[in-house]
C-alpha cells in the first residue's frame, strides 16, 4: 500500500514538474518568436525608409506602409501589454500628448503619423519630414528588442494580453481608429488574430482558434462594406471565450486584479464585463449595497442644497435617462442657467475623469464640486454633517454604510455614498446589448446596418468605444479622451461656441473647444446635445458630423481632432445610424424611482421634496 502510495505521489510530482518545464519551454519560445517578429518589423519599416529616402512612387510607398503595420499588428499584442509606453511611439494616435503637471508636450511619432503623410496621397514637398519619422520609428525598434529581451514572460500573462488584444479588435480596430486614412483595419485584425495564432499553437497543438475569424476578415475586407455585427456576434466574442476555456484547461488561473472588465468575464458585452469599482480612487471607495442605499436618499434629498429646493435629482431626472432636457440647467437663483447641459449619470460610473472639461478624477470630487457650486446646490457640508447627525434614520445608515469609521456622517462619507449610488446607474440591457447576447430578435436589418455605419465609414466608433460607447479608452480603461469638434455656438452653425472647454482648466492651445467625449447609450432620451444643447436632435447631430464637424462650417480650428473632413452619408446611410443609436435605450430599474425621505430633527423639513 506505501508503495503504491509513493508511486503515486512521485507520478503526480513528475506530472507536475513536467507541466511546469513545458510552460517555461513556450514561454521562452514565445520570446524567442516575439524577437523575430520585431526583427521583421524592424525590416519592413527600414524598406519604407530606403524607399521614401530613393524617391519611389506614391503606391509602392502606401504598400510599404500597409505591410509594416501588419507585421506590427501580429505582435501588436504582445507590445501593448508588455511595452505600453513604447506602443505609444509606434503606434499611437497622432495628436500631441500634454503632461500637464509636468508642463510638458510630447509630440506624436509612429505609424499614424507617418500614414498622414502617405493618404489619402503624398505630398512629396514634406518628404524630409516623412522620413525623420520613419527613421525615428525605425530607432524605436531597437529600445522594443531590448525590453523584449528583460521582460518577464508568463503564460498568465500572454492569455491575458491575447484576451485583451480580441477587446482592442472589437472596439478599436475594425472600426479604423488607428487606420483612419490607408482604412486596412479589417486585414490588420486579421493579422492580430495570426499573431496570436503563434502563441496558441504552443499550448495545444493544431489548434484552430482563429482561423474561422482569419478567414472571414480575409473574404471581407473592404473598410465600408464590412459587417462588424456579424463579426462580433459570430467570431470575435467566441474568441474571447475560447481563450478563457482553453487558459483554464491549462491550468492557468486568470489574475484576480481589480480591472475595468472583469478577468472571468466570458467577453466584452456579458451584462457584468465592467466593474466600476475600477474607476475608484481607492478600495474605501468601493461600492456596497449599504452605500448605494443610502447614496440613493441623499440623490434625492434636497438637504444638500443651501435652499432646501434642490438636490442631484433637479438636473439628473430619472425619467429622462438622468438629465434634465434642457439646453444648460438652471442654476441656483432659478432664474439664469449654468455654464454647461446636464449629461445623462446612467454609466457614469465607467469614466476616468467627470464633467464636460474633464476636471476631476472621480464621482467623488464631481459631488463636492457640485455641492459646493454657488450656481447648482450652493451647498455646505458642515452644515448638511449637522442636519444629517441630528436624523436617528441617516446615523444608522451611515453607520451600517461605513462600519469602519469613529465618525460615519462626514463630508467624506457623503461624497462616496452620493458617488456608489451614481456608480450603480449601469445601462447595458438595451436591444443592442440582448441582440449581441445572442437574441437575434432586438434588432431589424436597418438598426444593424447603422451599427456598421457608426463603426466603420460614420467613424463613430473612433471616440465613442463599444461597448460602453463613451471616451474611456479600450481594453485598459486607463483614460478618457476629450475631443476638439467644433461645436457651433447656435443652430445657424455661423460660428463655434464661445466655450473653451478644457483649456479654462489648463491654457494649452491644444485644449481649445475641447470637451470630454460623452456616452451615447441612452441618447434618445438625453437631448438636446452637446455641452451647450446646440442640437434638438438626433438628425442634426449626424447632419453635424458628416459635414466634417468645425471644418463643415467654415471654421479654422488646428487642433480639431476628428479624423476625417466629411463623412459623405447618404441620407438612408443617416437613417440607419440615428435608427441604431436609439437601440442603445435602456431604461433600468433604478429609474422606477420611489423615495422616502429620512425624518430630521427640524420638523418643518420633513415633507421637503427637490423642486425640478
Amino acid at each position: 500500500m506505501q508503495k503504491i502510495i509513493v508511486i503515486v505521489l512521485l507520478s503526480a510530482i513528475v506530472g507536475c514538474f513536467q507541466a511546469c518545464f513545458k510552460k517555461e519551454n513556450i514561454e521562452q519560445d514565445v520570446r524567442e518568436q516575439y524577437l523575430t517578429d520585431i526583427d521583421s518589423l524592424r525590416s519592413s519599416i527600414a524598406v519604407l525608409e530606403e524607399n521614401t529616402r530613393i524617391g519611389v512612387d506614391e503606391q509602392t510607398l502606401q504598400q510599404n506602409l500597409r505591410a509594416a503595420r501588419l507585421r506590427y499588428k501580429k505582435i501588436e499584442y504582445l507590445v501593448e501589454y508588455f511595452s505600453p509606453y513604447t506602443a505609444d511611439f509606434i503606434n499611437g494616435a497622432p495628436l500631441d500628448e500634454i503632461e500637464v503637471y509636468d508642463n510638458k508636450v510630447i509630440s506624436p511619432e509612429g505609424f499614424q503619423v507617418i500614414e498622414a503623410y502617405l493618404f489619402p496621397v503624398y505630398d512629396k514637398s514634406r518628404k524630409t519630414e516623412l522620413i525623420a519619422h520613419v527613421h525615428s520609428l525605425l530607432m524605436t525598434m531597437n529600445r522594443l528588442t531590448e525590453q523584449a529581451q528583460t521582460t518577464p514572460i508568463t503564460s498568465q500573462h500572454l492569455f491575458d494580453a491575447m484576451r485583451l488584444e480580441v477587446y482592442r479588435i472589437i472596439a478599436m480596430g475594425i472600426s479604423g481608429f488607428d487606420t483612419p486614412e490607408s482604412q486596412n483595419s479589417v486585414l490588420e485584425a486579421a493579422a492580430s488574430i495570426k499573431g496570436m495564432q503563434q502563441t496558441l499553437v504552443r499550448y495545444k497543438n493544431n489548434a484552430t482558434w482563429g482561423d474561422k475569424a482569419i478567414k472571414y476578415l480575409q473574404n471581407n475586407a473592404d473598410f465600408n462594406s464590412f459587417d462588424r455585427m456579424v463579426f462580433i456576434t459570430q467570431f470575435a466574442n467566441h474568441l474571447s471565450e475560447e481563450l478563457l476555456q482553453l487558459q483554464l484547461n491549462e491550468g492557468i488561473t486568470p489574475f484576480k486584479a481589480l480591472r475595468a472588465v472583469n478577468t472571468s468575464a466570458k467577453n466584452l458585452f456579458v451584462p457584468e464585463a465592467f466593474d466600476a469599482n475600477f474607476f475608484t480612487a481607492d478600495f474605501e471607495a468601493h461600492s456596497s449595497a449599504e452605500k448605494v442605499a443610502l447614496g440613493k436618499l441623499l440623490f434625492f434629498d434636497p438637504v444638500l442644497s443651501g435652499n432646501g429646493n434642490r438636490a442631484c435629482v433637479s438636473c439628473h431626472q430619472p425619467e429622462k435617462a438622468f438629465s434634465d432636457g434642457l439646453e444648460k440647467s438652471i442654476a441656483f437663483e432659478g432664474k439664469t442657467s449654468i455654464e454647461r447641459n446636464a449629461p445623462t449619470l446612467l454609466n457614469a460610473g465607467f469614466q476616468k475623469a467627470q464633467f464636460y472639461d474633464s476636471r476631476v478624477a472621480n464621482l467623488e470630487d464631481q459631488a463636492a464640486a457640485v455641492i459646493n457650486n454657488k450656481a447648482e446646490l450652493h451647498g455646505s457640508f458642515e452644515k448638511t454633517v449637522l442636519k444629517l447627525s441630528e436624523s436617528n434614520e441617516y446615523q444608522q445608515r451611515f453607520a451600517s454604510a461605513f462600519p469602519q469609521k469613529k465618525q460615519p456622517i462626514s463630508d467624506e462619507t457623503i461624497k462616496n455614498a452620493l458617488a456608489s449610488y451614481i456608480r450603480s446607474l449601469k445601462s447595458f440591457n438595451s436591444r443592442f446589448d440582448q441582440y449581441v447576447r445572442g437574441d437575434k430578435s432586438k434588432m431589424s436589418k436597418q438598426e444593424i446596418e447603422g451599427f456598421n455605419i457608426f463603426m466603420g465609414k460614420g467613424k463613430c466608433g473612433t471616440c465613442h468605444f463599444a461597448p460602453l460607447f463613451n471616451g474611456t479608452v479600450p481594453p485598459n480603461y486607463e483614460k478618457s479622451e476629450s475631443e476638439v469638434i467644433g461645436v457651433p455656438a447656435t443652430i445657424k452653425q455661423t460660428s463655434i461656441d464661445n466655450d473653451l472647454g478644457k483649456y479654462g482648466l489648463f491654457a494649452y492651445e491644444q485644449y481649445k473647444f475641447s470637451f470630454k467625449t460623452p456616452t451615447i447609450r441612452n441618447v434618445e432620451l438625453t437631448a438636446p446635445y452637446m455641452h451647450n444643447g446646440v442640437f434638438k436632435t438626433l438628425e442634426e447631430v449626424v447632419d453635424f458630423y458628416d459635414k466634417g464637424g468645425a471644418a463643415g462650417i467654415g471654421a479654422d480650428l488646428p487642433y480639431l481632432t476628428l479624423p476625417f473632413d466629411k463623412l459623405n452619408l447618404s441620407a438612408q446611410e443617416k437613417r440607419n445610424l440615428v435608427a441604431f443609436m436609439k437601440t442603445l435605450t435602456d431604461v433600468p430599474s433604478s429609474s422606477v424611482v420611489s423615495v422616502k425621505l429620512p425624518q430630521l430633527a427640524n420638523s418643518k423639513l420633513n415633507n421637503r421634496k427637490a423642486l425640478y
